[in-house]
């Protein structure tokens, strides 16, 4: 209790006061504001950020790797902490399914092309993948017949 005392001091001191937003409820710190104007107001807990992770991961995969809005409002339902909406951002930012599954890829940037000073300087090739063994395309790519 003393490390969760020692992490929001300025809230348990909040508590302390009974007009305040946050509440003591049997040793637990709960706060009392309501994430939007919309949300019902209960208690929600104060999460310690030792929790934080694994909550926020918990919750977006088990919602179906929902937007960041969306598992924001999951998450708020519940929990609150100083600067969740910034945690909660910065760690859907380093989810890979979220990243290969986004609308909106990164796309290459342009760079410029040396410009060559004789024939077959510069020779480009696009890349397809693998081909089989003893298809026409297989000759053209591996040098052979």
């Amino acid at each position: 209790m003393m490390s969760r005392m020692q992490e929001f001091p300025d809230l348990w001191a909040q508590a302390e006061d009974e007009d305040d937003d946050c509440q003591l409820i049997q040793g637990t710190l709960y706060s009392m504001r309501v994430p939007n104007q919309s949300s019902p107001q209960y208690p929600r807990l104060v999460l310690p950020s030792s929790y934080r992770e694994s909550v926020i991961d918990r919750v977006h995969r088990e919602f179906g790797y929902m937007a960041v809005l969306n598992t924001m409002w999951r998450i708020t339902e519940a929990y609150v902490w100083p600067g969740i909406i910034k945690n909660i951002r910065n760690r859907l930012c380093q989810c890979g399914a979220c990243a290969i599954h986004s609308r909106h890829p990164e796309h290459a940037h342009a760079w410029e092309m040396p410009i060559a000073s004789y024939p077959m300087q510069i020779v480009g090739a696009d890349l397809i993948g693998q081909l089989e063994i003893g298809t026409p395309q297989s000759s053209i790519t591996s040098g052979d017949g």
